[in-house]
């Protein structure tokens, strides 16, 4: 992560004389840790000039050597600047990928921009953003350090929707905001950071901000910064409990003969004087954090109107205080005050105030459960027993879900230990999903043979043990599978009819099956049977969900399912929820499902609404795919799930998720033919599989 002081440089030749060891001991002196070269413009490199990059290249290694964080940037055109009907997005994030790899720079920066000039400005559209974008990402991993750098207001500059689909492409794939905060034609630095920090944060909450503030004179305005805008940009940039703030631009702040007010250092000395120690960590500020004493909705306005429902927060859920809790007298709605929080998945809202107990410091992260015996450390999986040749180089393991139908009859449940020690031994994290049955036969059998049930999934995993070696085999044990969807009930046909499965019921089913369980194997992770994430008709999932909970005695651990409705790979990190469209528009505001999101973040909610008595248990996500037919191709969608995963499992506060298994392996029916059919299995998909491989590389894990 950046950290501190930092510095633009354009022309390397007009900085210092593009003198390497001089430019390192003036960073040196003024205390800069990070300086961002300008390595490409469009699909040329840049410098231009031969002379003017060797002396880049030795500016770039003696800071590099000096300990200081090189970055590179890029403005960006999209299509060629004198003839706009061809497309450059591509060739342009080539150039720069190449620039980076050579230069063996530490991240990257991304100017774009719609500057009104005719030809020194983005000419593309959301297609061009998506091609640069993706390319980027390809040749530098989904990991690399990508800035956008662009516009200090995304919500009140060329905020059309073409903008805002083009913003959407661009940010998505970024993981750090770098805003241009020049504060021209006024002198409101501060005033002008907190705005542009407030917009980003509303919009782009998981990007890290790093503004470039304003050290220059702009002629055609007769406008500059002036030293003691600059200490204020820098202290609000503290106050805000920023890692990194940089400048526009190194010639302009030391020397620049064509601002008649500060024609010398000044602008560059104010910036040097302003302490901003980094050995240390600095403390986080203290912030206010509420707990639901039950469990709540959130809502978008102070109100009750039913349509204002975007989320219900489960009790002890730590929500985040966005504005000064006084404040929430001002709000006064049918049931009293109110307060504007953010909840853990990012979703932000109203919640009635007098529903919480609060605290002034962040909620501090829970305890990792202990490592389950025989599992692997690392977050990959299937779901089905696959070919491990897979895994074949990596230095890898990961984990396989078998589904077991062991009935109701405890004489004839026969246990599965072969296959669960033979993973297991081979350094595999093993997980058994005991169902009643498939279809019809319902993934729980009726409220009358529960005791029966449960006695067979004793018995199946009985079965399933080797006296001999304890450590290995199968510990992991789910109940059951999307109780709430009436797919899943018994006697049901195609989904119509059949038994309900109440959250009543299957919690009752649940406690019996755990207790049967827990009685012949003492250090089993039993964990109830996935909740549909998706499924609203007729029911409301979250509702279904936290009272199952409420009435579950005791569990081990969490399940959960996340999917994307189709193949693209923005889905992973969209925040799209149910009723809206791509660009966020409401499109069905009664939609029983306007809370959740629509794609792959709805395991962020269900991360929100498990209650704090068990946030320190593991949770394994045993289903992901792209709802459609996967196809045969390696377009990085798996590697960005995995991604995904393991920024949650890095972010504080946060419980840790074991696996995300991909759904599923073997092809089971015959799709398309018979569209009840399995169409997701990818054994014989190399593309996938590639994919696979490739996140592989990453060695995600859940331990840190």
């Amino acid at each position: 992560m950046l950290k501190g002081k930092g510095m633009f440089i354009w022309e390397i030749q007009n900085c210092d004389g593009g003198n390497a060891q001089q430019i390192v001991a003036r960073a040196r002196a003024a205390g800069l840790t990070h300086v961002q070269v300008k390595i490409a413009d469009g699909r040329d490199r840049y410098p231009y000039e031969d002379q003017h990059d060797t002396m880049l290249v030795a500016t770039i290694a003696a800071l590099q050597n000096a300990g200081i964080t090189v970055w590179g940037w890029q403005f960006v055109y999209g299509r060629d600047r004198h003839n706009t009907d061809v497309r450059t997005a591509v060739e342009e994030a080539d150039i720069a990928a190449d620039r980076v790899q050579a230069l063996g720079l530490a991240g990257f920066a991304v100017d774009l921009e719609e500057t009104g000039n005719p030809v020194w400005t983005w000419h593309g559209d959301e297609v061009d953003c998506r091609n640069y974008m993706t390319r980027l990402r390809e040749r530098l991993g989904l990991d690399f350090p990508i800035a956008a750098c662009s516009h200090r207001f995304p919500r009140t500059y060329q905020w059309t929707e073409e903008w805002q689909r083009l913003w959407n492409e661009f940010m998505s794939r970024c993981n750090y905001a770098m805003p241009q905060v020049y504060w021209l034609q006024v002198h409101n630095a501060a005033e002008q950071l907190q705005t542009s920090y407030d917009q980003y944060r509303q919009l782009w909450p998981h990007l890290t901000y790093v503004p470039v503030g304003a050290a220059y004179f702009e002629g055609w305005a007769n406008w500059t910064a002036t030293p003691d805008e600059v200490r204020q940009f820098l202290q609000k940039a503290r106050e805000l409990n920023l890692s990194a703030a940089s400048f526009w631009s190194w010639q302009h702040a030391r020397n620049d003969p064509a601002n008649p007010h500060y024609p010398g250092t000044e602008l560059w000395d104010a910036i040097a004087a302003f302490e901003w120690p980094v050995g240390e960590e600095r403390q986080t500020q203290p912030v206010t954090i509420v707990r639901p004493l039950e469990s709540l909705n959130v809502r978008r306005s102070p109100v009750v109107a039913p349509e204002t429902l975007i989320w219900a927060v489960a009790d002890g859920t730590p929500l985040t205080v966005l504005e000064d809790p006084a404040a929430a007298a001002t709000k006064i709605g049918v049931d009293g005050q109110w307060l504007y929080i953010r909840t853990p998945s990012l979703k932000e809202g109203y919640v009635a105030a007098w529903y919480v107990e609060a605290e002034t410091q962040p909620d501090p992260r829970q305890p990792v459960a202990q490592m389950i015996p025989g599992e692997s450390p690392y977050i990959y999986g299937i779901h089905d027993p696959y070919d491990r040749d897979i895994f074949a180089g990596s230095g890898r393991t990961g984990w396989v879900l078998f589904t077991e139908a062991v009935g109701d009859d405890p004489v004839s449940a026969r246990g599965n230990r072969a296959a669960y020690y033979e993973w297991s031994r081979a350094g595999f994290g093993v997980i058994a999903r005991l169902n009643n049955g498939y279809g019809g036969g319902g993934t729980v059998p009726g409220a009358e043979r529960y005791a029966n049930f449960a006695q067979a999934c004793g018995r199946w995993v009985e079965r399933s043990i080797d006296p001999a070696d304890q450590q290995h085999g199968c510990h992991v044990w789910i109940i059951g599978n999307e109780m709430n969807n009436p797919r899943e009930w018994p006697g049901n046909v195609n989904g119509v009819g059949g038994q309900e499965i109440t959250p009543q019921l299957y919690a009752q089913c649940f406690n019996q099956a755990r207790a049967a369980i827990q009685a012949v194997q003492g250090r089993a992770i039993v964990c109830p049977g996935v909740v549909d994430p998706y499924y609203g008709p007729g029911s409301d999932n979250s509702a279904w969900f936290l009272a199952m909970l409420a009435e579950i005695t005791a569990l081990d651990g969490i399940a959960l399912h996340t999917y994307t409705h189709g193949p693209d790979l923005r889905y992973i990190e969209s925040k799209r929820c149910f009723g809206e469209d791509h660009t966020g528009n409401v499109t069905d505001p009664g939609n029983i499902l306007r809370w959740q999101y629509y794609h792959f973040y709805a395991y962020r909610t269900y991360m929100d609404m498990i209650p704090r008595r068990w946030r320190h248990l593991p949770v394994f996500i045993t289903e992901t795919d792209q709802v459609d037919t996967w196809a045969d191709v390696n377009s990085g969608w798996v590697q960005r799930a995995y991604a995904e995963i393991n920024r949650w499992n890095q972010s504080p506060h946060h419980q840790q998720i074991r696996c995300l298994l991909l759904y599923r392996w073997p092809k089971v029916g015959n799709w398309p033919q018979n569209p009840h059919d399995d169409r997701w299995w990818i054994r014989n998909k190399e593309g996938v599989k590639a994919d696979f491989r490739a996140a592989l590389a990453h060695g995600y894990g859940w331990r840190g």
